[in-house]
């Protein structure tokens, strides 16, 4: 969600696996778009190509 002032409001989740869907947890990030938002790209880019 794109909000106004040149924010990006991010809701990330965690969830159970399927078909129990017992637990979740999710929670909202607030970044400034622009280099903020590539910087935050290529973060999680990295952390996901770290893992096994």
């Amino acid at each position: 969600m794109h909000g106004p002032g040149g924010y990006v409001h991010l809701t990330w989740g965690l969830h159970d696996r399927p078909p129990s869907d017992e637990w979740h947890f999710e929670t909202t990030t607030v970044h400034a778009a622009g280099e903020d938002m590539r910087n935050l790209a290529a973060e999680i880019r990295a952390f996901l190509a770290s893992c096994p």
